[in-house]
């Protein structure tokens, strides 16, 4: 029994956040090890449910060693809380709803773009993963966290005018950015960069901002409004947005 000793070991390591790259490799070798060289019938199939999540589940274990992450949110020692967890960019929704509960709504919108620069866009259009992890869910109803999130970024856009004006960033790096589209994902790397320090361009090729969020989502879904006010709020943090400027032939890399 000293291998399935051993394989509960690693696993619990595993699962509180203290696993090693090495264990992977070593449980999956002890794993085979019990089933091919035990004589009976527990000692054989005990490693079954080991050896199967690596071979369908090892990017779980990957998250749980590298990023100290766990994707089912169940393991305690992982998280802080579970909705918290699920968010996928990792929002403390705990911390924003207690801002928002208390009245304190620019405080609210601060902690969402600390992990997030498209509050009021993700306030309308994402699938809320979070809610489905809410704890309240299993008293009642789980909070409202993406409506809440929409209250925060339209309570900031409403009273943009009385509040200081949006400043850039610091620039502390010398080494300029450049990022070619101004998609949802080249807007938010833009923005953390800039968040960082670094002197950032976006170059995009259309007209407009926003990426698939413009041109694929219909209006009444996400006004237009909503993309351009963030858009302008990302350029006030002092990230350079060029549109009409596609990367191709006619203006390369190497005119960057």
């Amino acid at each position: 029994r000293l291998g399935t000793r051993q394989m509960l070991e690693i696993l619990t390591r595993i699962t509180e956040g203290k696993g090693r790259e090495s264990d992977i490799d070593t449980l999956l070798t002890i794993a085979k090890t019990v089933k091919e060289c035990s004589l009976c019938g527990l000692g054989q199939t005990c490693p079954n449910p080991v050896l199967t999540t690596l071979n369908y589940f090892r990017d779980e274990y990957e998250a749980h060693i590298k990023e100290r992450k766990c994707m089912a949110a169940v393991c305690d020692a992982l998280m802080i809380s579970p909705c918290q967890h699920t968010c996928p960019v990792g929002i403390n929704i705990p911390k924003y709803v207690a801002h928002i509960a208390a009245g304190e709504y620019l405080e609210a919108i601060d902690t969402i773009r600390e992990r997030n620069p498209f509050p009021a866009i993700c306030g309308r259009i994402c699938h809320h993963p979070c809610e489905v992890r809410c704890r309240r869910g299993e008293l009642d109803e789980s909070v409202a966290i993406r409506a809440l999130k929409r209250f925060a970024a339209d309570w900031y856009f409403d009273h943009v005018n009385e509040l200081p004006e949006p400043e850039p960033f610091p620039q502390t790096n010398s080494q300029k950015v450049a990022i070619v589209g101004a998609g949802p994902c080249g807007l938010s790397c833009a923005y953390f960069l800039a968040q960082m320090g670094y002197p950032v361009t976006v170059f995009e090729a259309l007209p407009i901002g926003g990426g698939m969020l413009s041109v694929a989502i219909p209006d009444f879904r996400l006004p237009r409004e909503v993309i351009e006010k963030e858009i302008d709020y990302i350029a006030k943090r002092g990230v350079e947005i060029r549109y009409d400027t596609p990367i191709n032939v006619n203006f390369t890399i190497e005119d960057i």
